[in-house]
């Protein structure tokens, strides 16, 4: 933040303590809600654990510490908001200075910490979803740097200033030894969101060639949606970096820094929540969110009509001393009823559909590689 000079201070207007204009609103609108959105969907991928019978895994227990991290620093934004977060720097009370540059102290290495540990454990969900060793290598490189990133930046942003206390002792003190906090700030922003970039997109390498249904289409698109907007929120708080670095009402301007904050966090969670929440949302929504196995079985009652290929019998006899006959075969129909239907399967055919059933009827006792039944030159056959 850029400090005053005695020029502008001297055209501020006068303070305002009774009823200044401020954006608390909109920080705790943001915050809150944003918060208690991802506090549900966390809420709902530890239930859908226990509705699978599923112990929770290590991403489940890290998605559920960076959800208790954002939790508090939403806490932190509100309990700042009586300290002048939102205010303009001329309606501060000289009395909020100190615990609003705590406040913001604590903030800065909690951020820290849980946009990693959310990341940490979106790529670990990646390798128990995708088990390609592409995948593997990916993932446990992202998780190394993710992990010392986050080392890194909190080890910086506690010792940001020599002696640690001086950093909210006098904010307005000019030649107190500390590094340089917007080139720092820039730094690790740029980092952060290049890492958003490679975490959240890189399922699309993983299922571009897969094809599926349209509500499954559909699903990836909401959850490559939200993973966008978490890269666009990280793109808008580098942004703002440059809006509050240059501005001397860095309460007013720090609101907005806040906010972005809080919505990066929280949509960061929802996103490494959605692939474990669906099956609470199938039990929910069934006509939207059906199993993939619906939508297959709507797939397969399209192209129900069997096909024919030609086979040849066990024995790979061509002499024509085989018996030729025409089989009858049972169609079971799917899970619902469908009912049975019966289809006549053509001479040396095969049929395929939904359901492949093989049937073996021996006829006789196989001897020194030759087939002895009652029947002379009669030959095993398989019809499905």
């Amino acid at each position: 933040m850029a400090q005053p000079t005695p020029e502008q201070i001297a055209h501020w207007p006068l303070p305002n303590y009774d009823n200044p204009v401020t954006r608390v609103a909109a920080v705790f609108g943001v915050s809150i809600s944003s918060t208690v959105t991802m506090l549900l969907f966390v809420a709902g991928r530890l239930y859908s654990r226990t509705m699978v019978s599923a112990a929770f895994g290590l991403d489940d227990w890290t998605i559920t510490i960076a959800a208790m991290l954002s939790l508090v620093i939403t806490i932190l934004s509100c309990i700042a908001c009586n300290y002048g977060n939102g205010y303009h720097v001329w309606d501060l009370k000289p009395a909020w200075i100190l615990p609003y540059s705590k406040i913001s102290y604590a903030a800065v290495i909690m951020l820290a910490l849980c946009v990693s540990v959310t990341k940490i454990s979106i790529c670990i969900t990646y390798l128990r979803l995708f088990p390609s060793r592409t995948n593997k290598i990916f993932s446990y490189c992202l998780i190394v740097f993710l992990f010392c990133w986050m080392v890194s930046s909190v080890l910086a942003e506690i010792f940001q200033c020599i002696p640690v206390g001086s950093y909210w002792w006098d904010i307005t003190d000019m030649n107190k030894k500390c590094i340089n906090l917007e080139a720092y700030f820039f730094a690790t922003a740029a980092t952060n969101s290049l890492s958003d970039l490679c975490v959240f997109l890189w399922p699309a390498r993983q299922l571009w060639s897969i094809q599926l249904p349209l509500k499954q289409r559909l699903g990836l698109i909401f959850v490559f949606t939200i993973g966008c907007s978490v890269c666009v929120a990280g793109i808008v708080r580098m942004w703002n970096l440059s809006v509050f670095f240059s501005s001397v009402d860095y309460t007013w301007e720090g609101a907005v820094t806040w906010m972005i904050h809080s919505i990066e966090c929280n949509l960061g969670i929802i996103c490494g929540c959605l692939p474990g929440i669906k099956p609470l949302l199938v039990s929910l929504f069934p006509a939207v969110f059906g199993s993939s196995q619906n939508n297959s079985k709507a797939y397969s009652q399209s192209h129900k009509h069997p096909q024919a290929f030609a086979f040849q019998t066990l024995s790979g006899a061509g002499d024509g001393a085989s018996t030729r006959a025409a089989a009858a075969e049972t169609y079971i129909g799917d899970s619902e009823g469908d009912g049975e239907s019966v289809y006549t399967i053509p001479e040396r055919g095969i049929r395929v559909g939904h359901a492949i059933t093989v049937r073996v009827e021996a006829k006789g006792v196989v001897k020194g590689g030759e087939v002895m039944s009652g029947d002379a030159g009669s030959e095993e056959r398989i019809i499905a």
